[in-house]
């Protein structure tokens, strides 16, 4: 059951990435079809501005737990490639733990401001007038697996941690 889980969780989080991955060259295509629209035939796309940042917005939520699954995201390291595997295991694990609960707290209050979104019908004033929820929906969501990826880091290092504090 817990290898399901684990597989099930895997499959949204790579689903996740692969959309944004998506996002992006739809944004990149998009913007350069405006400008060429814009600038050589003077008939520029009205929504390509406005769907540009509801995409910025997706990509950033739904790739960061994978970008955290495979290691990818900045890292001050020039203190921490100095301390022994005992401490560095350590210091992952209470940064993990750290950002485990702020992705929770982003999550729960995120999911209560789409639900009220939801609950009273409320649009963004915009050309498109897409409903707020629709565009607000990939914050807890996103913020949920990335949760869930720290708290896999934290049995990652906390293992590490245990297995280098036996020796």
């Amino acid at each position: 059951m817990k290898k399901v889980l684990k597989n099930i969780i895997d499959h949204i989080i790579d689903f996740l990435a692969l959309l944004a991955a998506g996002m992006i060259i739809f944004v990149m295509l998009s913007v350069g079809v405006d400008v060429v629209m814009r600038y050589f035939l003077n008939r520029p796309m009205l929504w390509v501005g406005e769907i540009t940042e509801y995409c910025l917005l997706f990509i950033t939520f739904a790739a960061t737990a994978w970008v955290l699954k495979k290691e990818g995201h900045v890292v001050m390291d020039i203190l921490v490639v100095r301390l022994n595997k005992k401490r560095q295991s350590f210091l992952n694990t209470s940064t993990s733990i750290l950002g485990a609960f702020i992705s929770l707290i982003i999550a729960f209050f995120s999911a209560k401001v789409t639900w009220d979104f939801f609950r009273s019908g409320a649009y963004e004033s915009s050309v498109l007038e897409p409903p707020k929820y629709i565009l607000y929906i990939i914050i807890p969501v996103g913020s949920f697996f990335l949760f869930i990826q720290f708290i896999r880091r934290v049995f990652m290092y906390a293992s590490v941690w245990k297995e280098s504090r036996s020796k």
